[in-house]
């Protein structure tokens, strides 16, 4: 009969789960805070240490090493350990490999390695130093997954693998991001911090200021930045490549990237800066700072990308500057200490509590072999002290061998001598008992004796401990330690060109037809010799830079915008503007070049204004952006640039001038604004002429005109919403103009209203 038990699905769904996250965590996916591997990379290690792959021995295909992981330790793909083999052999992955690999082992283009067939591998030195101790009973072992053999259950490291390698890994739930570091610097840290344990991560950072990585490069994060990731243990790094600037004379130059950031593909960079110069997408504007990218780079060079600038007069830094925006030239390289820590729960740990683990485990190891040691070097002494005896009785030992079938216990009785010694005397040949030396014998003795004392000091003495620990660092450091790759500078955020910044400046105008026809001229032009479509006319000439921004607004207040280097060339009649937007059938009014940071003002007929930022007028859309709100019988008079000046003039058709200061006008991204001079509506008075003034102020006619003291510009300034005062005779339909020559000082002895003729 079926024993059928009921269960509930969500604990045993969520049991099981959590069963399989944390076998994720622990056997796969989290290294260990004391080795600094993840299983399969321990298991590779021992496999081929098993194999006698010593740096010291030939090479073995990389097929047969791949086959004893999976087939003793670790019974998962074939391709997975591999792969995990490879990145172990390359240079530009780990700071400081682990394999030492013969034939195709990838690149840093992100070519794959050839086949485990074809491949060959053997320890490194480096990894060397996580095995030697595995035999002297340092650290556990546990049965392998079908418990016909022993596997270690980690590395007894000389060397802080964690941090001088790194490792990246996504387990369930978690993750982890350890970026490599020197060794050098990660040895000089654990010796400080083993004279002195209270140091804090900032002096830790006075000797490991940050990472280090295969590849070189830059790093520019700030050293707060770099501070907050060694404390808690999360952040990133800011990582740029370095850069030569190659002259050629001439004038020219090129750009020779030498180092690019850790674990970016070099061809997949070659192929995004490539298109930015020679774009697939004809959609696409080509990048028109540079004009060829090519790769002269070698294994015996390293990196040497070249760059070739469209001008020496462009500066190398801001197209680097501009790359590093743009590409993977710059990249953050995450930090995420999370590890398993000895009690098997995953944490995330700072620099210093990593440091300190390692010490934590050395002593651990350097006690337990010391121990191991101290096994053998007793059970040899016991044996010595039995071959001493024996040698001094060596006739009488003879005979009683010679006349008793069972001489052990006659031995034992008659000389003192303990089973284990009486056992080895016996098992000795009798030529190799008469060769016996006592002077050899004494001086083993002696030796081990010392040693015997020394071993003791250790385990007896935390002091000598922690100072055989540092010896042990010093001859590590000596054997592997090696300069920083990786430079440390502080450095911006990178920034991106606008269309703009890639354009040269240079002096434009830009003429607008009454039909709204558009075209860009370099220079200033003459306008009587423009010529137009039959029934066309020009409406207005614009001056200003190929860096600036066009502006076009209409009767119903929108206003569109366009980078001026965009427009079309004089050639001809340009090209209309309702190509480039959508005018909903409302009249083109008026022109500007703008730039996003100054400020205009907006004035209607009205008599309503506001001030306004460039950056506020400018739209990327077809159907423009509405600025201006007035009522449906009013009309945009003007949008001009406020620049330094601090007085704003009004004319109006009834022949009166005011002058109001520009504070009493507000800034507003959109809107109808406030009332500017006081127009009579039953004569259907209206604005004339509005614009920006400064110190400098005239007015003119066709035929006159004239500069205003500073004594008559004080009597035309009032409030908002009043009147103005009359203009002078003879100025009643004038307009603001250009003042020519100084201005007349206070106190002139002039006529208020008699201007004369004016130049």
């Amino acid at each position: 009969m079926i024993d059928i038990q009921p269960v509930n699905l969500v604990n045993r769904m969520r049991d099981s789960y959590l069963a399989y996250a944390m076998s994720v965590i622990t056997d796969r996916a989290l290294p260990d805070v004391r080795d600094g591997l993840k299983p399969v990379h321990r298991r590779i290690l021992y496999a081929m240490r098993e194999l006698s792959l010593s740096p010291q021995n030939k090479h073995k295909k990389s097929a047969r090493i791949v086959g004893d992981v999976i087939g003793k330790y670790h019974p998962h793909g074939d391709q997975s350990v591999y792969d995990a083999m490879v990145r172990m052999a390359q240079s530009f992955s780990l700071r400081y490999p682990m394999v030492d690999g013969q034939g195709n082992f990838g690149s840093v283009d992100g070519d794959n390695a050839a086949a485990m067939r074809y491949t060959e591998a053997r320890m490194s030195p480096f990894a060397q130093e996580l095995l030697d101790e595995l035999d002297q009973d340092t650290v556990p072992w546990r049965p392998n997954y079908d418990d016909t053999m022993q596997e270690p259950k980690l590395l007894p490291a000389r060397v802080p693998n964690l941090l001088l390698n790194g490792t990246q890994g996504i387990a369930v739930g978690m993750a982890t991001e350890v970026p490599p570091h020197n060794l050098t610097e990660i040895v000089d840290a654990l010796l400080a911090l083993s004279k002195k344990p209270q140091m804090t991560t900032a002096e830790l950072m006075t000797i490991v200021p940050a990472p280090d990585f295969p590849t070189g490069g830059i790093i520019v994060s700030k050293p707060h930045e770099i501070l907050k990731a060694f404390e808690t243990g999360l952040g990133s790094i800011r990582l740029r490549a370095s850069y030569e600037r190659d002259d050629l004379g001439h004038g020219r130059y090129q750009i020779i990237i030498t180092s690019i950031p850790y674990q970016v593909n070099k061809s997949r960079l070659l192929e995004t800066i490539g298109d930015m110069i020679s774009p697939k997408d004809n959609k696409k504007k080509p990048f028109p700072l540079l004009t060829d990218i090519r790769d002269e780079s070698s294994d015996a060079e390293g990196c040497r990308i070249i760059l070739e600038p469209r001008s020496g007069r462009i500066p190398a830094e801001m197209i680097m500057d501009h790359l590093y925006a743009t590409t993977d030239l710059e990249r953050r390289v995450p930090m995420n200490l999370n590890v398993l820590m000895p009690s098997g729960s995953p944490q995330v740990i700072g620099l210093k509590t990593c440091l300190m683990e390692f010490l934590d485990f050395r002593a651990e190891v350097v006690t337990k072999r010391s121990e191991h040691r101290k096994g053998q070097i007793d059970a040899r002494l016991h044996l010595l002290a039995g071959y001493l005896i024996a040698h001094a009785h060596i006739d009488v030992i003879i005979r009683i061998i010679q006349d008793h079938d069972d001489p052990e216990p006659i031995l034992m009785e008659r000389f003192g001598l303990s089973e284990i010694q009486v056992k080895a005397v016996l098992n000795l040949r009798l030529r190799q008992l008469r060769k016996l030396e006592e002077s050899d014998l004494m001086k083993e003795q002696e030796g081990l004796t010392k040693e015997l004392t020394d071993l003791l000091a250790i385990l007896g003495d935390e002091s000598v401990l922690r100072k055989t620990i540092r010896d042990e660092l010093r001859l590590i450091r000596k054997k592997h330690g090696d300069a920083r790759r990786t430079r440390i500078e502080e450095a911006g955020e990178a920034r991106a060109l606008s269309e703009s910044d890639l354009v040269g400046r240079e002096a434009i105008t830009v003429v607008l037809s009454q039909k709204g026809w558009v075209r860009m001229m370099k220079g200033v032009i003459d306008s009587d010799k423009l010529k137009f479509k039959e029934g066309d006319g020009l409406l207005t000439l614009i001056m200003g830079h190929t860096t600036d921004t066009f502006i076009c607004t209409d009767t119903a207040g929108r206003v569109y915008a366009t980078p001026a280097a965009t427009l079309p060339s004089g050639r001809g009649d340009g090209e209309p503007l309702s190509q480039r937007f959508q005018f909903d059938k409302m009249r083109i009014t008026d022109g500007l070049l703008i730039r996003a940071n100054e400020t205009y003002l907006v004035a209607s007929e009205g008599g309503l204004a506001f001030r306004v930022t460039g950056e506020d007028l400018i739209s990327n859309q077809r159907k423009g952006k509405q600025v201006f709100t007035f009522a449906p019988e009013d009309t945009l008079l003007s949008l001009k640039p406020m620049g330094a000046n601090s007085r704003i003039g009004f004319i109006s058709t009834g022949g009166r001038l005011l002058f109001l200061p520009a504070e009493a006008f507000p800034m507003m991204g959109k809107g109808k604004g406030v009332q500017t001079i006081g127009l009579d509506k039953k004569s259907n008075e209206q604005v004339r002429d509005a614009s920006p003034l400064g110190d400098v102020v005239a007015i003119q006619t066709d035929k006159r005109t004239k500069t205003l003291t500073l004594e008559e510009v004080v009597v035309f300034t009032g409030e908002r919403a009043t009147r103005g005062k009359p203009l002078p005779h003879g100025y009643q339909s004038a307009r603001f103009g250009v003042s020519v020559g100084p201005l007349p000082e206070v106190g002139t002895d002039l006529t208020l209203f008699d201007f004369g003729d004016g130049v």
